[in-house]
């Protein structure tokens, strides 16, 4: 079962969002949306940030438990992790060689804005002494993103250990697959009824 908790934060705006992505969406779609749900919502703009991106780190998490053995960006025992904005991990699993990786999710709603070195250095450091990260390993540093990519510095510092799941590569596996979708929205609904023993349906509203 899904476990990021802001699911239960806002089970209304998860019920209704994923209710209609679950006959098929795009990543372009679920962005348009996330900034016009938060857009809409009475929050200063360092709430709105966090907020969207708690949105893409649940479909981080539904993502990596969809894919968990796809060679390239699989994470099996995919686990978020909760310690805030600034500590660098989003979550931690086992890649597709058995090692331990740290998955950084970064929201963007321009693409060209990349993900630069000073924000993945937290997800070096914090996996390194908290979980173990073998800096000796290829492809432990998980970065999920709606950024077209990692600035040159990343790639030039983390070369092989960094895997990037960058906007295209995102669309690539779920844009318009409904069987993704629509398990996404399952996920959504077992979390929300298990949590609050209603049905998800009684959350569904216009947002």
């Amino acid at each position: 079962m899904l476990q990021h908790t802001s699911i239960a934060k806002w089970p209304e705006i998860y019920a209704t969002l994923f209710s209609e992505t679950s006959m098929g969406f795009s990543i372009r779609k679920f962005i348009n949306r996330v900034e016009q749900i938060s857009y809409n919502m009475k929050m200063d703009e360092d709430e709105k940030k966090v907020f969207k991106g708690d949105m893409l780190e649940v479909l981080a998490e539904i993502f990596f438990d969809s894919f968990p053995n796809d060679p390239h960006f699989g994470i099996r025992n995919y686990q978020p992790v909760f310690k805030g904005e600034d500590y660098g991990v989003d979550g931690t699993g086992i890649n597709a060689n058995d090692a331990v990786v740290v998955m950084q999710s970064k929201y963007r709603n321009n693409p060209l804005d990349l993900v630069t070195y000073t924000e993945l250095s937290k997800t070096f450091c914090s996996g390194s002494i908290e979980y173990g990260l073998n800096k000796n390993l290829d492809s432990n540093i998980f970065l999920f993103t709606t950024a077209d990519d990692a600035n040159h510095i990343c790639k030039e510092v983390f070369q092989n250990r960094l895997v990037i799941i960058n906007r295209s590569k995102i669309a690539h596996m779920i844009d318009n697959n409904i069987a993704f979708w629509t398990g996404a929205f399952d996920m959504i609904k077992e979390h929300i009824e298990s949590k609050s023993g209603r049905s998800i349906n009684s959350y569904i509203s216009a947002v």
